[in-house]
């Protein structure tokens, strides 16, 4: 298997179509070899940019081989790594291919990590099309703890028994006025989730998100003014309720992005 390795090693950024064929026509064969390709730490921390890609076009091949024998070396790459690096992503992604089998060895690992990693495992866990009481604990263990990663990961999971968890975090949320264009994200991936798992918002929620959300929309608006080469009066009136668009229609404000990741919800009345 040391040429399988040698593939792997001088892949560079992008692993060719003849050396991922010919790695995956091993199919079990191959396991062992990405496995300790991918938990290399020579190679994760290797200066050489094609060394350094290796892990993660085993990690990503071992999702595609949905091998059950990668899973604990892909939980132990995703307690290791932190969000942000490609690894992480990478074994994230091939844990959520091998799907349900994760389920029991990701759960047995909750009640020895930190917080944090329970976080990493809770994303991972939101992923694997299972519906299960034990991943909603977590999930709202890291609700608490976090709301937006939170937020994020029940978004994932979309389970509309969720809503009143995620009504009461909304509700809890205490609003930043002061903190500019990136505060209160927590809120809109509350907002997000919530209509995600088909729940709607009171009128006193929504104007609680319109004001949050101020500082985003005014700089949305403004930036659009600037694309458009007309100054933010003369964009479009904001939709009347009984003009609006549908929610997977595109925005009345001419962003281009529909109208539910747009100005839905963002509007009063």
């Amino acid at each position: 298997m040391n040429d399988l390795r040698q593939l792997l090693c001088d892949a560079s950024n992008q692993l060719s179509m003849h050396a991922r064929g010919a790695i995956l026509a091993e199919g079990r064969d191959a396991v062992a070899t990405l496995i300790d390709v991918m938990l290399d730490e020579h190679l994760q921390r290797s200066e050489d940019d094609a060394e350094s890609m290796a892990p993660i076009h085993a990690a990503r091949l071992l999702g595609e081989l949905r091998a059950d024998s990668a899973i604990p070396g892909l939980l132990a790459t995703l307690l290791k790594m932190e969000p942000g690096y490609i690894l992480w992503d990478a074994a994230l992604f091939a844990l959520e291919a091998i799907g349900a089998r994760v389920l029991e060895p990701a759960l047995a690992l909750v009640p020895d990590v930190t917080a944090e990693q329970r976080g990493y495992l809770a994303s991972a866990l939101a992923r694997l099309n299972v519906r299960d009481p034990r991943i909603l604990t977590l999930l709202f263990d890291d609700l608490r703890r976090d709301p937006l990663h939170g937020a994020m990961c029940l978004g994932q999971y979309r389970d509309p028994t969720a809503l009143p968890e995620l009504l009461a975090t909304f509700d809890a949320f205490q609003v930043d006025s002061g903190g500019g264009m990136f505060a209160n994200q927590a809120l809109v991936e509350l907002h997000a989730t919530i209509e995600d798992c088909g729940g709607v918002l009171t009128p006193a929620q929504q104007a609680k998100y319109f004001a949050a959300t101020s500082p985003q929309r005014k700089f949305r608006d403004e930036l659009l003014g600037l694309t458009t080469g007309r100054p933010t009066s003369s964009l479009p009136a904001p939709a009347r309720a009984k003009d609006r668009p549908g929610r997977n229609d595109p925005c009345w404000c001419g962003s281009g992005r529909k109208y539910k990741k747009c100005h839905l919800g963002h509007e009063p009345g």
